[in-house]
């Protein structure tokens, strides 16, 4: 109730309520009560709260000004966003009249060019949106999953075609590296298809009523209608992976053998939930802490590849390191990968 009167008075001292209410449109009191609301979900079940090192009170106090004339939901939503950009968190947005408002836009340098690798790998096929593949003269096949968009099965189902036809002996290539997150239970299709038994990929801990409660285990299974491989195996990574790439990622290192190479991913993984506030907007705030196994917080970390390779953009205009390291790695005698590299 203190930051409500604080916000009220705020908003009624600086002449925000002067105008006449328009029938239809919001008012300056009905969206410095939203902020009350959004103060509350933030304080009760937003799961990174704490880590950010945000002082909220002062936050929404400056930042009601900027809020309250808003005369549409869209509007509130947009400055809403650049309010809670100091968040710096990839899994807070707002909705509004259908429309998505992000508030932090990250900035990082891809360690790939998917343009220069329809160049680079022989046999490159695009079988959709999602799933592309080739087949390197040696016999490694390549495989690229670009995103983990929620309902594609159908098209998840060329990749596992690609590992159904790919050779234990000479290897396989997985690229998510422009992947940056999305179902979490169409990257457990894919891991499946490596593990023999059930692995703990990840652990998290919930936010509810303002404190946290577990950690639970995530973990694998087996595909059972997926194609069993249990050949050598690497996976390209970088810093655009984040989110359900991440999971994917960390399931991947509970195959035996398999290695993983390239850039430490980004950090983000937040299994965000709706908050309505109110006045015809709706925030969601991240509910987990994605973990490690072994209960490293994965937030602002990221996972750190087995294999390092240091890069820049300009590395990627003609060839590609990662990809190139990764093929070394598969062709040397002692191989990456499961059984057939005799792991």
């Amino acid at each position: 109730m203190r930051l409500l009167r604080l916000v009220l008075t705020l908003g009624l001292c600086g002449g925000l309520a002067g105008a006449a209410p328009v029938p239809g449109q919001l008012t300056p009191e009905a969206n410095l009560a939203a902020v009350v609301q959004l103060k509350r979900a933030i304080d009760l079940g937003y799961s990174y709260r704490d880590l950010r090192r945000v002082d909220w009170d002062k936050l929404f106090t400056q930042a009601a000004p900027r809020v309250a004339p808003a005369r549409t939901p869209a509007a509130f939503a947009e400055a809403l966003g650049k309010v809670l950009a100091e968040a710096k968190d990839m899994h807070i947005w707002i909705e509004a009249g259908g429309e998505t408002f992000p508030s932090f836009r990250r900035q990082v340098a891809p360690n790939c060019n998917v343009a220069a690798l329809a160049r680079l790998v022989p046999g490159w096929t695009a079988h959709n949106d999602m799933v592309s593949s080739g087949r390197f003269p040696n016999g490694i096949r390549y495989l690229l999953i670009s995103s983990w968009t929620a309902g594609k099965t159908k098209e998840l189902a060329a990749a596992c075609d690609v590992i159904r036809s790919a050779d234990p002996a000479k290897g396989l290539v997985i690229d998510v590296r422009p992947n940056s997150g999305g179902s979490e239970p169409l990257a457990q299709q894919v891991a499946g298809c490596f593990i023999e038994k059930p692995a703990v990929y990840s652990r998290h801990t919930l936010r509810v009523e303002g404190a946290l409660k577990g950690p639970y285990d995530r973990i694998l299974q087996p595909n059972a209608d997926g194609p069993a491989y249990r050949g050598k195996v690497v996976v390209l990574m970088g810093p655009e992976n984040m989110s359900s790439c991440e999971s994917f990622l960390m399931m991947m290192k509970q195959v035996p053998g398999c290695r993983l190479v390239g850039a430490r991913s980004y950090g983000s993984s937040g299994n965000p939930k709706p908050h309505d506030l109110g006045n015809g907007v709706t925030v969601y705030l991240p509910s987990w802490q994605d973990m490690t196994p072994e209960g490293k917080i994965l937030e602002g970390e990221g996972i750190a590849p087995d294999v390092p390779v240091a890069s820049k953009p300009s590395d990627f205009q003609r060839g590609d390191p990662v990809l190139e390291a990764a093929l070394r790695l598969l062709r040397s005698p002692a191989g990456a990968g499961g059984k057939a590299a005799g792991k």
